[in-house]
């Protein structure tokens, strides 16, 4: 038996996608400060802070949708995922890790798809 908790439109959430969106949130949350006392601009480049923002209020965005069971929420996740991937190969950043975390989250979520709106 899944274990599960109503959203907001009457439908059961189930117990895994809670328990991602509440890290997730805590984790994007956390992460946010670290641009404002790592010197990014000189490791990274000027562009980071505002555009490590913008991805990050898209990740919030991306688990409200979540929690909500919207497919929406799936689909922004998968742009933002993939637009993710294709700078941190551009700026050199990338390595296989960065697909484990994303990678569960979206193989939870097409799981679960068909129960979304």
């Amino acid at each position: 038996m899944m274990l599960s908790q109503e959203n907001n439109t009457g439908k059961k959430r189930p117990i895994i996608i809670t328990i991602f969106c509440v890290l997730g949130f805590f984790v994007t949350l956390c992460s946010i400060p670290i641009i404002f006392f790592v010197d990014t601009k000189d490791i990274i480049g000027a562009w980071f802070p505002p555009v490590f923002l913008f991805f990050s209020a898209l990740e919030l965005i991306t688990l409200v949708g979540l929690w909500m069971m919207k497919k929406w929420s799936v689909i922004l996740y998968i742009v933002i995922f993939a637009t993710v991937q294709v700078a941190l190969l551009a700026t050199g950043s990338w390595s296989i890790s960065t697909l484990i975390n994303p990678g569960i989250l979206l193989a939870i979520s097409f799981t679960q798809y068909t129960k979304m709106d």
